[in-house]
């Protein structure tokens, strides 16, 4: 599940977006969208953020969803949605640069990778969507409904994760780990934590990376699969 994620990814941001730029469909557009540390995606799209980075944003969109498209900058929350009363034809485009983003919401059926962090703490709120997660961080937060997270790339000294109705997390955690699934809610952890505190109901399901392995090796000697 892990190499699946991280190449479906990677390959779509070296090859689907720069054939995306050149398409005479698609055009770039280079946004300042200001200081903000949270993002909301209440959209349909496929995001690269480099918390390296300086901010910056390399928009690239069909003419005519970039007329229907709608950014706003609340406080320090930057809001990218459809103008209402109107829809997009398919997903938008993001790269960021974003060197002080710690919260990301997603509505939609999204992809979103980040990569570079290192920061204190980071959180996440999937309704919907995929997040693929690379760095450090000393804290991190996850609620995922429908959402799908694989952050064994990013090393954190403690994690929290709220999963329900058919969520996925994998997450690397190193000191502290809190977690609770349920309504078939799946949680894989990795990094032997010291301390974990577990909380299933309804079908969820809760396992480090090494019982998982262990398991499938059973299945693969008692049943060939």
């Amino acid at each position: 599940m892990k190499l699946l994620s991280a190449f479906f990814i990677n390959l779509f941001f070296l090859s689907v977006m720069p054939s995306m730029a050149q398409s005479n469909d698609y055009v770039a557009h280079e946004k300042d969208f200001g200081h903000y540390t949270s993002l909301v995606v209440d959209v349909q799209a496929n995001i690269e953020v480099d918390a390296s980075q300086p901010s910056h944003g390399t928009l690239v969109v069909s003419e005519a969803d970039f007329e229907n498209l709608k950014w706003e900058l609340l406080g320090e929350t930057l809001i990218i949605s459809a103008k209402e009363g109107k829809s997009l034809a398919g997903p938008i485009n993001l790269k960021l640069g974003s060197p002080n983003l710690a919260r990301i919401e997603s509505t939609h059926e999204s992809i979103i990778y980040m990569h570079h962090v290192n920061g204190e703490s980071l959180s996440l709120d999937l309704l919907k969507g995929t997040v693929k997660l690379e760095g450090k961080v000393e804290n991190l937060h996850v609620m995922a409904e429908k959402g799908r997270l694989y952050g064994s790339g990013l090393e954190s000294k403690s994690a929290e994760v709220r999963i329900w109705d058919e969520g996925s997390v994998v997450i690397h955690a190193t000191e502290s780990l809190e977690i609770e699934a349920t309504n078939n809610g799946r949680v894989i952890y990795n990094g032997s934590p010291s301390k974990v505190t577990k909380s299933t109901s309804s079908g969820g399901v809760i396992m480090s990376e090494e019982a998982l392995q262990q398991q499938r090796e059973v299945e693969y000697v008692n049943f060939g699969v």
